[in-house]
């Protein structure tokens, strides 16, 4: 498959126009596919995760909950609920609103297709790269090719982590369940 500059949507009977019973409306077709190209972490992210000042000032960004949980959870979501494209938004806009996520998006994901996959992969980006599940420290277990939680780790001989971080990261996680439903035990 070749690369797109944005996630790709495999719609039901989208692409079979001689199908009688395939909806010439989009948004009312059932999302079949997910195929997610990941963005690098945004500077707007980054400065968001800086401004908590829990974290060092040098180091990875890292995300706690793993990034990888968060995208196959909504993937998993769109593809196996029989969700449109229209319920896909309404579903996509809850998550944000319950994150506390402003959509900055100029786009109206209901204008046209290429607009809602452009709305989409931003939204997947803004949900799972939120800010306050992202912390900057220089060691950490890792994510285990995205099978754990990546906890910062005190710094033999330096400082600890500060409570304040594990907070955070804490409530984070706790709000992840709750809106992306994504795994509570590792």
């Amino acid at each position: 498959m070749a690369a797109r500059p944005y996630t790709y949507l495999d719609l039901a009977d989208w692409e079979d126009p001689g199908d009688a019973r395939a909806s010439r409306n989009w948004l009312e077709e059932t999302i079949m596919l997910v195929d997610y190209r990941r963005t690098r972490l945004s500077e707007l992210s980054r400065t968001a995760v800086d401004c908590f000042g829990d974290g060092a000032a040098t180091g990875e960004y890292r995300h706690f909950v793993p990034w990888s949980w968060m995208v196959r959870r909504i993937a998993e979501t769109v593809t196996t609920t029989d969700m449109t494209g229209a319920d896909t938004v309404d579903w996509l806009r809850a998550r944000m609103r319950g994150l506390g996520i402003a959509d900055l998006g100029a786009l109206d994901p209901r204008a046209d297709r290429t607009a809602f996959d452009t709305w989409f992969s931003w939204t997947v980006d803004q949900l799972c790269d939120w800010p306050r599940n992202v912390y900057r420290w220089p060691l950490s277990t890792g994510h285990a090719g995205g099978t754990a939680l990546d906890l910062p780790l005190d710094l033999p001989g330096g400082p600890i982590v500060p409570t304040a971080l594990k907070m955070r990261l804490l409530d984070a996680r706790r709000s992840l369940i709750t809106w992306l439903d994504v795994p509570s035990t590792v």
